[in-house]
């Protein structure tokens, strides 16, 4: 496997399981009500976080994506990515990743991976 993929499977690794317990706030919240009202046709949001789903919004178009599916690019396989981290998890039990720096958009500085 390439260092680019181990690099950026190990960062997924260990930013997926606290990434995926964050929370709507109100505003993800507010925009569902507008959305319920018919105030609003659909949310266009740049985060990949899916919170607008988590609040319950229906029509939500993610501009870059979303963090919560993993897609082949070279075949359109499409998987989970709750289902992606627990395959993983298993393929690679005694995998060890070192990071010094977490970034507030979700992003990590990987200094060391062993046994990906």
């Amino acid at each position: 496997m390439a260092m680019g993929s181990r690099r950026s499977f190990a960062s997924s690794m260990i930013l997926n399981p606290e990434f995926s317990s964050f929370l709507p706030n109100q505003n993800h919240y507010t925009l569902k009500q507008l959305e319920d009202d018919q105030k609003i046709l659909y949310v266009i949001t740049q985060n990949v976080d899916g919170l607008h789903y988590k609040a319950g919004n229906k029509k939500v178009v993610e501009m870059h994506g979303t963090a919560f599916r993993v897609i082949c690019l070279g075949c359109d396989y499409e998987i989970d990515r709750h289902e992606f981290q627990n395959i993983l998890e298993e393929m690679n039990p005694n995998t060890t990743v070192e990071s010094q720096d977490v970034r507030p958009d979700g992003d990590v500085e990987i200094s060391e991976v062993r046994s990906f």
